[in-house]
């Protein structure tokens, strides 16, 4: 009697990713690629929603035409990742990748509600590892806004690129993106 071996689950690459036949009105959760896995994220809760509209109209007072500012659009970070981030804040003109999606960003935003300890962990590693230098995650559950900088490699041998700088603020507190230093935004209009 032979003893059949489990298949390593299919590892999907970006491109693959982007030409599934999904119909996304249609579906009940929302797809994100991360290191060749297909997740499906849970319904947007309202206040979820409300977040991303509120850090959509934030930062756009705060650009000019040299920057722009994408919703829940694909950012192909390696051949098998896209995460789909909420906000990213990028250089240039919205024809400017026309060709291919965007690789990193300025600027990167995820509204947690249920993803905290995914928003965290592998998606910092991968935002570090795009050399993307401001990741926000706006952590809806306990009201405050974790802002890593300055991505690098950790000590040879422990694993992915992660940020050196995590810092945590409360609904009172300001803070400005990096890309803006004179434009400081207050964490409490952030919040729903």
């Amino acid at each position: 009697m032979s003893v059949l071996e489990a298949s390593p689950p299919r590892k999907w690459t970006t491109s693959e990713f982007h030409n599934l036949p999904y119909d996304y009105k249609q579906l009940a959760r929302r797809p994100i690629l991360i290191r060749g896995e297909i997740i499906e994220k849970d319904r947007m809760s309202p206040q979820n929603a409300c977040a991303i509209e509120l850090l959509y109209d934030a930062f756009k007072s705060l650009l000019d035409s040299d920057y722009r500012v994408r919703m829940q659009l694909p950012l192909d970070i390696e051949p098998y990742s896209d995460p789909r981030p909420d906000i990213a804040i990028l250089n240039g003109q919205i024809r400017d990748d026309l060709d291919r999606h965007p690789s990193t960003a300025l600027l990167v935003v995820e509204v947690s509600d249920q993803t905290l300890q995914m928003d965290l962990g592998v998606k910092a590693e991968l935002y570090a590892s795009a050399g993307v230098p401001d990741y926000w995650v706006l952590d809806l559950g306990n009201r405050q806004l974790h802002i890593l900088r300055d991505p690098a490699p950790p000590p040879a041998g422990l694993g992915a690129t992660a940020y050196r700088e995590h810092k945590t603020y409360g609904p009172e507190e300001s803070v400005a993106p990096l890309a803006f230093h004179g434009h400081a935004i207050c964490v409490g209009e952030l919040l729903p």
